[in-house]
């Protein structure tokens, strides 16, 4: 099977947005691979380059080309949307883990942070999720 050439859409002004990506948002790698393999692309490499480079396959490559190609980049919504990673959407969004890491103070509990997530959000995790996947990703939220 061969696969078509797909142009890639050049914006200097988007592309310097990304560089902003790369140091605000480092908690979050999918987004860096995807922000890697678009700065990749606007450097000149092939998708089969610039997906190597950025440690995916060719084809994740030739799928994040398609979605940047067909997103308004003035935004950047088509890097940080969870739903084009595929896979589960997340029971807190990114909102909810900023209110959660106001909420939390240092003397809380794992039981206790367990039980403000049920009770502010309505999620029920169990407490090794809540001590590892949580308090890990609350490290990386401003």
């Amino acid at each position: 099977m061969v696969r078509e050439k797909i142009g890639f859409k050049e914006d200097q002004t988007s592309i310097k947005k990304l560089d902003l990506i790369f140091y605000n948002n480092a908690y979050f790698k999918k987004v860096i691979k995807r922000a890697y393999f678009i700065k990749y692309r606007s450097k000149g490499y092939s998708i089969a380059e610039a997906s190597k480079k950025a440690g995916v396959s060719r084809g994740t490559g030739y799928i994040w080309q398609k979605i940047w190609n067909n997103s308004n980049t003035e935004n950047f919504n088509v890097l940080f949307d969870v739903g084009n990673f595929g896979g589960p959407k997340p029971n807190l969004s990114y909102d909810d883990l900023k209110i959660l890491k106001d909420l939390i103070s240092h003397n809380m509990s794992v039981k206790d942070v367990k039980k403000l997530i049920k009770d502010e959000f309505d999620v029920d995790f169990c407490e090794k999720h809540v001590r590892t996947y949580i308090m890990k990703k609350l490290k990386y939220i401003e």
